[in-house]
């Protein structure tokens, strides 16, 4: 991640900003803004873990991660929450099935645009 925006991170947090969604998704790259199914999992991760140890508010990770990644991500601090977007247009119930202890219950994702 460049040098600018870890500044601008810090500049955020100094103006109030109460949570930083992090992704490398931008216009120029339509690939990142809605990832594909050949980017991987977890495909974004690298943006909330170069951000959250230069800012003290809560860093969210997004772009492919799957409930079992995401685990892996919380449990070693690389952000600490996770978003959700087309994982939940695929089976809005995927968060209550983690709960309950269904995960091999949800439909996953097949990341189509």
């Amino acid at each position: 991640m460049m040098t600018e925006t870890l500044v601008a991170m810090e500049h955020l947090e100094r103006a109030g900003i109460d949570l930083l969604i992090c992704d490398d998704g931008a216009y120029e790259a339509m690939d990142y803004v809605f990832p594909p199914y050949y980017l991987g999992d977890d495909c974004m991760v690298s943006a909330a873990e170069a951000v959250k140890p230069v800012v003290s508010i809560p860093v969210a990770a997004c772009g492919n991660i799957t409930p079992e990644s995401g685990e892996k991500i919380l449990a070693r601090g690389a952000a600490d929450m996770i978003g959700i977007g087309r994982g939940l247009i695929a089976d809005p119930h995927i968060v209550r099935k983690i709960e309950v202890g269904q995960a091999s219950r949800i439909r996953p994702c097949i990341r189509c645009n």
